[in-house]
């Protein structure tokens, strides 16, 4: 019986011993992100949470809430993320659709993430959805799908690699012991904007006024529509569909440059139209929108595909009128 509770306490003490080690390191070598004010805003705003704006960056960067509640009388909520994969974005989906009385959803859709196959076992994209999970039946099934054993400790020590010397430690601890971070003030202080000038704006929207970045050819030419993604998308309709909810399909306008260089964007475009219309509900691509050309390749886009405030101004606009 001794060496049961022998065996027992040191388990115990090195699962605290990982746990404080994860945390410090963490807090040392994980850089500050929009994720730390998204958090406090939804837990300030739990139970009244009635729309969803959904998706990876392209929604991320495009859709203010601000601007929905205003002009829908709802109250949104923008939990898109960067290379959120369509598996991981049904179960952020439900996660909320548990946890909230979600009415209305605007589901942001990238062609990119259709044009390939998601990759297996810890993906970063992954992980950053878990941090959002609320609902423990919802957590346990998404473990189950994303989490890797063989890779466990990815999910322990973040962004391990992206230590470079005393100085980034410095720097991030100086930023997480600022006022703006511990009290979730908007990021004024240019010294703790986001990569690419970034920040946070509200209800989970990241603002930009950055117009800069400039396009990289080569990256857009498979030709493939991953079935992977496709299937998913069909399940985040049909969850949509059995819990009552609204469901809007969008894709964010793209640069010219970049649209007219993706031979198989007219493929993608078909195939996701007809899935949503065989399901009665609305998909509208603002690539094709008629005052298209008012949105400025020069000025309205922080790269080729994102949009940055002044673009997503105009673009809100739009949204708003079509649905």
């Amino acid at each position: 019986m001794a060496d049961k509770i022998k065996r027992f306490s040191k388990i115990l003490i090195t699962a605290l011993l990982i746990i404080c080690l994860s945390c410090a390191s963490n807090y040392l070598i994980v850089p500050i992100s929009y994720a730390h004010w998204a958090k406090h805003d939804v837990r300030e705003l739990t139970g009244k949470i009635d729309t969803l704006i959904i998706g990876d960056s392209l929604p991320l960067y495009s859709i203010q809430p601000s601007i929905l509640d205003k002009r829908k009388g709802c109250c949104s909520f923008n939990t898109s993320s960067p290379s959120q994969f369509m598996d991981e974005t049904y179960y952020l989906l439900l996660d909320f659709i548990k946890e909230e009385n979600i009415k209305t959803v605007y589901l942001g859709l990238d062609y990119y993430n259709f044009l390939q196959e998601a990759e297996e076992g810890n993906r970063i994209s992954a992980q950053i959805v878990y941090k959002r999970l609320r609902n423990p039946s919802v957590k346990i099934d998404y473990l189950k799908k994303f989490f890797n054993f063989d890779e466990a400790w990815e999910w322990i020590f973040q962004e391990r690699n992206n230590v470079n010397g005393i100085a980034h430690i410095s720097n991030t601890v100086k930023a997480k012991l600022s006022d703006e971070y511990r009290n979730y003030l908007p990021l004024s202080n240019e010294e703790f904007l986001l990569e690419g000038g970034t920040y946070y704006y509200d209800k989970g929207y990241v603002r930009t006024d950055s117009c800069d970045a400039e396009y990289v050819e080569g990256v857009h030419d498979m030709k493939d529509l991953s079935c992977e993604s496709i299937e998913w998308y069909k399940k985040i309709i049909e969850l949509c569909k059995s819990n009552g909810i609204e469901l809007y399909i969008f894709h964010t306008p793209l640069k010219k440059n970049l649209f007219n260089a993706t031979a198989n964007y007219d493929t993608f475009y078909k195939t996701v139209q007809e899935i949503a219309e065989s399901y009665g509900c609305p998909y509208y691509d603002f690539n094709y929108h008629p005052d298209r050309n008012t949105i400025s390749d020069d000025t309205d886009f922080v790269n080729d595909s994102h949009l940055n405030y002044q673009g997503s101004l105009k673009l809100m606009d739009w949204l708003c009128k079509e649905f």
